[in-house]
C-alpha cells in the first residue's frame, strides 16, 4: 500500500480550459505548425517536430533552451482518438544519449464544455520526485503559451518583410531584426517577404506601410507595421518576452517605449550625422550637441542597471529592443566610456535567439 501511494504522489495531474472548440485543440497537440509554437517550458524552442496520430507510430521532438543545451523526447502512439484523447509512451533523453526522464505514460483527454474544451493532462509514474517536479513546472509553462490556437482552415506562417540589400554600415541594425529576434525567442517561425526600392514605392506596398518602411507583419489576415507594435504584439502573447503578473508586464512594456523614446533618436542622429552627412558644415556643428545628449543618455541607462544583469530582473520585450537600439552607436566609441551598458548589450546578444535572428538577417542579404 505504501508502495502504491509514493507510486500516486509521482504521478503529474493537471487541468485546464481553453476558450477554443475541442478540435482545434486537438490539432494543437497534433499538428506540428502548432506544436512548435508552444510545446516544450519558458526558454525552449522545437526546432524538429515528427508526429503523427497513427496508432504504433513513433514521434520525436527535439527541445532546445536558450543557453544551446538540446534534449530529445521521444516515444510511440499508443491512443489516438480524434478529437477526444491522445496517449503517447515518454522518454527524455540528452541528445548525447544520457538518460534525463525514464519512460512514462502521457494522456491528454478533451471534453467539451459549451464553445470552450476542457484539457486533462495525466502523466506519469516518474522515476523521481524531482523529475516529477520538473514536468510540473515545464508543463505549466508550455501549456500558458498555446494562445496560438487554429481558426478553422487556417494554416498560415508569419511573413514578415526586409530588406533584399542595404549598404555594410546598415547590415544587423536594420529593424526586422527586432521582429526576428522576438520570433525566435517565441519558438514561432515564420518567413521573408524581401523588398527593394521599386517595391517600397508601390501602392500595394504603402496600403501596408504608409512609410515605405520595413518591417510589415502578416499572418491569417492581420497586418502591422512598426518594429515596437510588432514586437509588443508577439511579446503579448510569449512567455520569454513578456511576465505573467500585471506589473511586471507594464514595466517591460515601458521599456520598450523607453529604448524607442529616451535612447533611439540620439542614436539616430548620430548615425545620419556620421555616416549620411560627414562632410557637412552644419552636421559638424551640430553633432557635439547630440552626443552630449547621447552620453548622458547612455548615464542615465547605466545609472539604472547598476548591478542588474537586466531592465527588470529578468530579460523581456525591454531588453530586446533596448538592445537593438544600443547597436545603433556601433560606428562610435560612447559604449566604450559606459561598460556597464556595454556587458548588458553583449549579455542579451549573447542568447541563441539572438544569434538566429542576426543570422537569419544576414544571410537574406546574401
Amino acid at each position: 500500500m505504501q508502495a502504491e501511494a509514493e507510486n500516486q504522489e509521482r504521478v503529474l495531474v493537471i487541468t485546464r480550459v481553453f476558450d477554443a472548440p475541442r478540435a482545434l485543440v486537438f490539432k494543437c497537440w497534433t499538428e506540428p505548425q502548432h506544436l512548435v509554437r508552444w510545446w516544450g517550458p519558458n526558454g525552449y524552442t522545437t526546432p524538429v517536430c515528427e508526429v503523427s496520430v497513427k496508432v504504433g507510430d513513433p514521434y520525436r521532438f527535439l527541445m532546445r533552451a536558450a543557453d544551446g543545451r538540446e534534449v530529445l523526447w521521444r516515444g510511440v502512439i499508443r491512443e489516438a482518438i480524434e478529437p477526444e484523447r491522445i496517449v503517447w509512451t515518454c522518454t527524455v533523453h540528452q541528445t548525447d544519449g544520457t538518460l534525463v526522464s525514464s519512460e512514462t505514460v502521457l494522456t491528454v483527454t478533451l471534453e467539451e464544455q459549451g464553445a470552450k474544451t476542457k484539457l486533462t493532462l495525466r502523466q506519469g509514474v516518474f522515476d523521481s520526485d524531482e523529475n516529477h517536479k520538473a514536468h510540473e513546472s515545464g508543463w505549466s509553462e508550455a501549456l500558458a503559451r498555446i494562445w496560438c490556437l487554429p481558426r478553422e482552415g487556417c494554416n498560415s506562417m508569419i511573413t514578415i518583410s526586409a530588406f533584399k540589400m542595404v549598404p555594410p554600415f546598415a547590415q544587423g541594425v536594420v529593424r526586422d531584426l527586432r521582429v526576428r529576434w522576438a520570433l525566435e525567442e517565441a519558438g514561432l517561425p515564420y518567413k521573408t517577404k524581401l523588398i527593394d526600392p521599386t517595391i517600397q514605392g508601390t501602392a500595394e506596398y504603402r496600403a501596408l506601410q504608409p512609410f515605405g518602411q520595413v518591417p510589415i507583419y502578416e499572418e491569417d489576415g492581420l497586418k502591422l507595421f512598426e518594429s515596437g507594435s510588432i514586437l509588443l504584439h508577439i511579446a503579448s502573447r510569449c512567455p520569454e518576452l513578456m511576465p505573467a503578473d500585471e506589473a511586471g508586464r507594464a514595466r517591460a512594456t515601458t521599456w520598450v517605449f523607453a529604448a524607442l523614446n529616451s535612447i533611439e533618436p540620439f542614436a539616430q542622429q548620430l548615425a545620419a550625422l556620421d555616416l549620411f552627412y560627414p562632410g557637412k558644415e552644419w552636421a559638424k556643428g551640430y553633432r557635439p550637441e547630440v552626443e552630449r545628449m547621447a552620453k548622458q543618455r547612455l548615464a542615465e541607462l547605466a545609472a539604472w542597471l547598476g548591478d542588474r544583469e537586466y531592465l527588470e530582473g529578468r530579460f523581456t520585450a525591454g531588453d530586446l529592443m533596448m538592445t537593438t537600439v544600443l547597436r545603433i552607436f556601433r560606428h562610435t566609441n560612447l559604449l566604450d566610456g559606459r561598460p556597464k551598458v556595454k556587458a548588458y548589450k553583449e549579455r542579451c546578444e549573447a542568447r541563441p535567439a539572438f544569434k538566429r535572428a542576426l543570422d537569419a538577417q544576414m544571410t537574406d542579404f546574401k
